[in-house]
């Protein structure tokens, strides 16, 4: 089950890292998958036999596009939203 999680998290990783290449470099519109990857990744850190991966578990999340980066961009628009616009202006 390890293995096939971590094959997830390498392909799921190659494809989001793909669709933010092709819209920062190409201009092409593309959707990333959130949190599947990164998920699979840390779950597969947990699971694998090898215990020094264990410690390291958040890496996954962290260089996976889908899954930290784009949970840190949704709370940093949510923040300035809230700062230009105010909660009430909708």
């Amino acid at each position: 089950m390890g293995w096939l999680l971590a094959g997830l998290f390498v392909l799921g990783s190659i494809g989001n890292w793909g669709i933010l290449f092709r819209q920062c470099f190409c201009g092409k519109s593309g959707s990333l998958v959130p949190f599947l990857a990164g998920l699979a990744g840390a779950v597969a850190c947990l699971v694998l036999p090898f215990p020094f991966l264990r410690p390291w578990c958040w890496g996954p999340l962290v260089v996976e596009p889908g899954s930290g980066w784009l949970a840190f961009a949704t709370v940093a628009f949510l923040i300035r939203h809230l700062v230009n616009d105010g909660p009430a202006s909708h």
